[in-house]
């Protein structure tokens, strides 16, 4: 049987999980309270609103969250790029160039880590449709009524102007201008 927290502990950690509700990473609450990363993501997990059966998911969520934490970290302090001789590269400006492919690898991390953690919430799952398969074929069937309609209406443009065209072999249709003018 766990211990009973204090008022003060308790009051902290509904604090922690709002600030994280509102976009705070755990590296930056672990800071603020002066507690480590790991205790911020424990403080989540217990309050993220879960069935007891989803323990695995929620500890699944801790580690891309903190996997999120560093990536974000490294896009915000990737480092310099090294030229040839070992020392930092230079920018047009003399100053030390910044390593942008390993900014540009850690911003496809974050993004496929918030894909995972969609998923994980199933946020994108396609939304249910209330279309019976009764409506759906009277829908085709109104469909293809059309079509068929117009094919018609085409077919019927076509003989009509194929009566209009036609030539009897040998017959002038029309004289042409003389070619000297």
């Amino acid at each position: 049987m766990g211990r009973t927290r204090s008022p003060a502990i308790t009051k902290r950690n509904d604090e922690i999980f709002a600030q994280w509700q509102r976009g705070k990473t755990l590296t930056a609450l672990g800071e603020q309270y002066g507690i480590s990363r790991q205790v911020v993501g424990r403080i989540v997990a217990e309050r993220h609103p879960e069935e007891d059966e989803d323990l695995d998911r929620s500890v699944y969520r801790g580690y891309l969250w903190r996997l999120f934490d560093e990536v974000k970290e490294l896009f915000d302090a990737p480092g310099y790029k090294m030229s040839p001789t070992g020392k930092p590269a230079e920018d047009p400006f003399g100053d030390p160039a910044e390593d942008t492919n390993v900014k540009l690898q850690a911003a496809e991390l974050e993004l496929k880590v918030l894909e995972s953690l969609r998923k994980l919430d199933a946020r994108d799952r396609p939304q249910k449709t209330h279309v019976t398969h009764e409506v759906a074929q009277q829908q085709a069937t109104a469909f293809l009524a059309e079509v068929r309609a117009k094919i018609a209406a085409d077919n019927r443009e076509k003989e009509r102007l194929r009566r209009q065209a036609a030539a009897v072999p040998g017959e002038v249709l029309r004289e042409l201008p003389p070619g000297g003018a």
